[in-house]
């Protein structure tokens, strides 16, 4: 299957070392955190739930509660092979990284590919995050601008949306017959004038990696 990505500019990049479970709050603590923030309303640039909100449904769910998708407030890393070479069934969600993620592990992913790293992360107590789908990964792009305001202003070593560079979303294509279906997945980046685009690229191209959670 093939991957989509988003400006097709490609750059081989160390990664960063996974260190990233640290800044653990008590379960207790991060359960008050999300109690106290879903009474107010969510919004797009919230620092909640262990990142930062980039996405907020634009209607509550069955359970009476605002919905909606958290960035993590560090990048994962700036090189990154995106996880097997080879078909990933159940990996061609649009729209459910959690999803894509899952089948990913099951596959033969590695901690150093993309979506292992997403899936190790852990920050304040929250361990659930995944590597993006294609449309949460634009989603994410649409409002990085606002996300990267938020960041700004955490001062426990938060990392700012690479605006430039593309991005591993976890959906695998297989409807562009340029590309063998077995090593290509989709990416994109965060500048403003090309994240409502996609693009597909080998699986073994390095990319930045940044992990979301859904709440």
């Amino acid at each position: 299957m093939k991957l989509i990505t988003f400006h097709a500019i490609v750059i081989t990049m160390s990664i960063i070392p996974g260190q990233f479970k640290s800044g653990i709050q008590s379960t207790l603590n991060s359960t008050k955190e999300v109690e106290s923030n879903s009474k107010k309303g969510h919004y797009v640039g919230e620092v909640f739930g262990g990142g930062v909100v980039c996405k907020v449904d634009k209607d509550k769910g069955e359970d009476g509660k605002q919905h909606g998708l958290i960035v993590s407030i560090h990048q994962l890393s700036s090189g990154a092979v995106w996880g097997p070479f080879k078909n990933i069934p159940g990996c061609e969600s649009y729209w459910n990284g959690a999803a894509n993620t899952e089948a990913i592990m099951k596959n033969g992913g590695t901690a150093t590919d993309a979506a292992g790293l997403c899936a190790a992360y852990s920050n304040e107590g929250f361990d659930d995050w995944y590597l993006p789908s294609i449309d949460e990964l634009r989603e994410l792009g649409y409002n990085a601008e606002t996300v990267n305001k938020s960041l700004k202003k955490i001062k426990t070593g938060a990392q700012l949306l690479d605006m430039k560079w593309q991005h591993w979303s976890s959906t695998e294509v297989g409807d562009d017959s340029r590309y063998d279906p077995k090593t290509t997945v989709s990416y994109c980046t965060f500048d403003p004038n090309w994240v409502h685009k996609s693009y597909v690229g080998d699986k073994k191209e390095k990319y930045y990696v940044r992990a979301v959670r859904a709440f």
